[in-house]
């Protein structure tokens, strides 16, 4: 039974889904966060929060990296924790710092935050030639007015550091560009506390529909668990408001979008994690459009994941097509025991995508080559998803 120091969690579906899944998985918990009520008060009398189940709940200021830090390493001497985790996106790269200075598993806290920025997303998919908009990193006024001069509307204006869409807008003019500048302008500390950066990013508009491609990676392979279609509403919000699995589109566009996913993976150098990759399928070819460590089952849905394996020892995943897998970190001799029938190399027919230098198989049942010997598929359904923070 394993020990995770969960700092911090998303609101909403996911703050009751993840104690949930580690009380399940015979694990327990401890909760580290600066305020307990920003949790409670999403509860649903008269069920107590689940975020209660923790073995301890700790209050610490968790927005001060150094001294947060020096606090878990006194607790860790103490308590012992096998991993470290969290489902909210503003705490992933904490999550991966903390993990590293532990000796704990988990992703590159570079990677990590990289992922997490949108504007060295952009900086570093572009020097290892993965297709995505054109765009610029807007620091001012003046900068955010020649941007969109040189690439010319429609645009869209994205903050650099917020998550699941918030400001994100289209803009058909000058006028538009502003007003959403100074919209994002007037929100300079987000949800949890946290000054944002003044910096904007400007992207030439893609069109086409959206899909996600759910990964989870390991030991250098980068597994392709499913792609889900997307429906957005809201304009010019860009805003999720359902799923549907498997996706629609044929399977060589679908191939294209994957392989466009695993690039920007590769690139960013994710590793140990779970990711939730956006594509546009522009009709030029699969246009990037995000790719982040995911906070599982909070506007993805909810087969993606039941844990994040990017801080947790064991990864542990629920397979669209029935059970769960769990495996615990390689170790030199180990192999997984084959299992079909859970395996998320599947009806997919998703091959193992690897980063340079890895030989390709299924981290299940070692297939390398597609398809694959298992159930039939499942027919699409749609997932409807909130998310909150």
């Amino acid at each position: 039974m394993g020990h995770l120091l969960m700092v911090e969690s998303w609101v909403g579906s996911m703050s009751a889904l993840l104690p949930r899944a580690i009380g399940e998985a015979g694990h327990r918990f401890t909760l580290l966060t600066r305020d307990l009520h920003h949790y409670l008060r999403a509860a649903r009398p008269p069920e107590p929060h689940p975020l209660l189940a923790a073995r301890n709940i700790l209050t610490t200021e968790t927005n001060d990296t150094l001294a947060l830090t020096e606090h878990v390493e006194r607790l860790h001497a103490v308590l012992g924790f096998d991993g470290v985790i969290s489902s909210c996106d503003y705490y992933l790269p904490t999550v991966a710092r903390l993990s590293a200075h532990l000796g704990l598993p988990g992703p590159a806290p570079e990677a990590v935050e990289a992922a997490c920025r949108k504007d060295l997303t952009r900086r570093i998919l572009v020097d290892a030639g993965v297709p995505g908009p054109r765009h610029a990193v807007c620091h001012d006024r003046a900068e955010l007015l020649d941007a969109a001069a040189g690439m010319g509307f429609p645009l869209v204006l994205k903050p650099t550091d917020l998550c699941a869409g918030m400001y994100v807008r289209r803009v058909d003019d000058e006028d538009g560009l502003l007003a959403a500048h100074r919209e994002l302008a007037g929100f300079p500390v987000n949800a949890r506390g946290q000054r944002r950066s003044p910096a904007v990013l400007l992207e030439e508009l893609l069109t086409g529909p959206e899909v996600s491609v759910e990964t989870v990676s390991g030991g250098g392979l980068h597994h392709v668990v499913g792609v889900t279609d997307k429906s957005v509403a809201g304009a010019p919000a860009f805003i999720e408001t359902g799923h549907m699995f498997p996706a629609a589109s044929p399977p060589d566009v679908l191939r294209e979008a994957v392989d466009t996913a695993v690039a920007a993976l590769t690139a960013l150098g994710l590793d140990e994690v779970v990711a939730h990759t956006e594509i546009r399928l522009t009709p030029g070819g699969p246009g990037w459009w995000r790719s982040t460590p995911a906070r599982p089952a909070t506007g993805s849905p909810n087969w993606s994941a039941t844990s994040p394996a990017s801080t947790c020892p064991r990864r542990r995943w629920r397979s669209p097509w029935g059970g769960y897998r769990t495996s615990p970190p390689a170790t030199p001799g180990s192999a997984a025991p084959p299992s079909p029938s859970s395996c998320p190399n599947g009806p997919g027919n998703w091959p193992v995508s690897t980063a340079p230098g890895k030989r390709p198989g299924c981290p299940v049942c070692g297939r390398s080559t597609s398809p694959h010997p298992a159930a039939a598929p499942v027919q699409p359904s749609a997932t409807t998803t909130t998310s909150a923070m």
